[in-house]
């Protein structure tokens, strides 16, 4: 506490904490760590359904979680800390809570049609935290595409725009109902057969099935960490892309390490800009951590941020390299490429506290 507001502090942590001892801790009389951190929990992710629910006319917030679609994790969490293995279902996500006997958290993408089947394994709070965030992250991922489409994609001229998506398959999620005007035809590629993908690659690195300036847009989102050589998959994007195409690039500037298989690089600003001048593609757009206002929800994190590219490429054929013996970097004004933007910036003292609670919540 910073001395400014202390009553209010006060209050806020003295009622919260109060009723956490009166309504959990004195009541279930906890003997271990790890029961009174699965108690903490489960009363903390009730504390939240229960607002929410009161908030949207619900009066019982187990029936709530089961219809929290939209936050389908939120109701896994609730389910394991809350009870027995149960499922909670909706038309398109099937969640399964399960205790894990070697006491490890990890999270199963399940093959299937239309619908995405998960299996979530967990008792940590820590790792459920990182699932959590990787889905939030995703989300923060769809607002972005949905931002390209509206203020770049959708101003080409031409009908039939040929859209690949690089790193299509559907884990948690993709960006396919975005391109839902007729207008596009969408084609996911990826290393795997599974839901999402057309074009199934047998080496990441060699697109020779694919002919050259045969797309509109090619759009790439939470894969580029997971690849070990980048710059070469990006190669392979410019050369796919007809003269004049756009590119959209989508990958995270924090989040904690969540190896698929691995794990390998973090994004920012100028790491963007990077990339399109080393297949010298013209930057139209490059933000880390940035928003349409500073209230616009799920674009803003404090961990698990994003960083952005769009760009257009400007001639035919094979990606074209800088001249390195003579390359001189000169650093870009970011607000340039950001445009109308906002970075974000850390909230301080009472805000922040709310901040930090409610993100832990949702």
């Amino acid at each position: 506490m910073d001395g400014k507001g202390r009553w209010v502090d006060n209050v806020f942590i003295e009622r919260l904490w109060w009723s956490f001892k009166y309504e959990d801790v004195y009541l279930k009389a906890y003997e271990t760590p790890r029961e009174l951190e699965r108690g903490a929990s489960a009363w903390m992710v009730l504390l939240f359904l229960s607002g929410l629910s009161n908030r949207r006319n619900y009066h019982d917030p187990l029936h709530f979680a089961e219809l929290f679609g939209h936050y389908p994790l939120a109701s896994t969490l609730f389910a394991f800390y809350t009870g027995p293995p149960r499922e909670i279902s909706n038309p398109t996500h099937s969640i399964t809570c399960r205790a894990h006997p070697e006491n490890r958290a990890y999270y199963e993408p399940v093959a299937g049609s239309r619908q995405h089947t998960s299996t979530f394994h967990g008792p940590s709070s820590f790792e459920s935290k990182i699932v959590k965030e990787e889905r939030e992250m995703h989300h923060s991922s769809i607002l972005r595409m949905q931002w390209f489409l509206d203020h770049y994609a959708s101003r080409i001229p031409h009908e039939n725009v040929r859209v690949l998506d690089v790193g299509s398959y559907d884990v948690n999620g993709s960006y396919k109902h975005l391109f839902g005007d007729p207008k596009y035809h969408y084609t996911g590629l990826d290393m795997a057969e599974g839901p999402n993908v057309d074009i199934v690659l047998r080496n990441p690195y060699d697109w020779h099935s694919i002919e050259s300036d045969s797309f509109d847009v090619v759009i790439s989102g939470q894969a580029f960490e997971h690849i070990e050589f980048f710059w070469k998959i990006m190669e392979e994007m410019t050369r796919v892309l007809k003269k004049g195409g756009l590119l959209c690039l989508i990958a995270p500037n924090g989040f904690p390490e969540h190896r698929y298989p691995v794990d390998c690089y973090r994004f920012f600003t100028d790491g963007m800009l990077a990339l399109a001048r080393y297949v010298s593609i013209e930057p139209l757009h490059a933000h880390t951590n940035c928003a349409p206002s500073e209230k616009a929800d799920g674009w803003y994190s404090e961990s698990s941020a994003d960083s952005m590219l769009i760009a257009r490429k400007p001639y035919d054929g094979l990606p074209q390299h800088p001249d390195f013996k003579s390359y001189i970097c000169v650093p870009e004004k970011h607000k340039r490429f950001r445009g109308d933007l906002l970075p974000y910036h850390r909230l301080k003292g009472v805000k922040r506290l709310i901040y930090k609670i409610r993100n832990r919540l949702l």
